[in-house]
């Protein structure tokens, strides 16, 4: 199975803290983000990553070879500072589409949350908070278990969670957000929405389940205040559960 890997942004939000690195990049509990994505991916028996990246890419490119040496596609998007993730996606699946994990680069997962949406007897499913989210989130409406809309323009008071940027689809769904990129990208022109707003486009045509994650420990960086907030809070469960999935590898 491949997995996707959305890391062509800068971060801009992140200002000084970024160090000019890729939010991807950025080291929570004494390991990068992307470590963190390609470690928990291959527990779940991912072998083949394709990587979009844009923003200082050999740097990207550099560290994903040096973890999954020679299993890693890259994928640039020239247009990173002025388009957002749906052209990013778009660009990663024209090679064909095929069941997939999909990952934004700014969220920082372990084993058990990709474990998790492994095991689902779902064909295709999405990391959920159903504890905290705000307006400014990509949030969901269930249906049961079901997705029946997933936008940031969803009301708040209407939400049941919000999207984290981590999911599976299958061969099926992947070829319908293949479709549905394709037509946004040829009727938008320089308008750019998020991959978000594509993965709600085929929520009438397939069964998406929402997988929560809410126990575990997690962080999506999009500002300064989410990164310190995961240095100071997070950093800590992490290495404690980096040392139970060694203990138990």
């Amino acid at each position: 199975m491949r997995a996707v890997i959305l890391a062509a942004g800068r971060g801009r939000r992140l200002g000084v803290l970024s160090y000019g690195k890729p939010k991807c990049l950025l080291e929570i509990g004494g390991k990068t983000i992307l470590e963190r994505q390609l470690t928990a991916l291959q527990v779940v028996g991912v072998e083949r990553f394709t990587i979009v990246t844009g923003f200082n890419a050999s740097m990207v490119a550099s560290q994903a070879r040096w973890i999954v040496d020679g299993r890693a596609e890259f994928v640039y998007n020239s247009r990173f500072a002025a388009t957002d993730t749906a052209y990013s996606l778009h660009l990663a699946l024209q090679n064909g589409a095929e069941a997939i994990y999909y990952l934004s680069g700014d969220v920082i997962v372990n084993p058990e949350m990709l474990t998790r949406l492994a095991r689902t007897g779902a064909a295709s499913a999405i990391l959920a908070d159903r504890n905290e989210f705000c307006n400014q989130d990509a949030k969901i409406l269930l249906s049961n278990s079901r997705i029946i809309r997933l936008n940031h323009r969803l009301p708040i008071d209407m939400a049941d969670g919000r999207f984290i940027g981590a999911a599976r689809f299958s061969r099926r769904s992947a070829k319908s957000l293949q479709t549905i990129l394709d037509a946004i990208i040829d009727s938008q022109g320089s308008r750019f929405p998020k991959a978000e707003d594509a993965i709600d486009r085929i929520l009438d045509r397939h069964f998406i389940e929402a997988i929560d994650i809410s126990d575990l420990p997690y962080a999506q960086i999009k500002t300064e205040q989410d990164l310190i907030r995961a240095r100071t809070t997070l950093a800590p469960q992490l290495r404690h559960s980096d040392r139970t999935y060694s203990l138990v590898a």
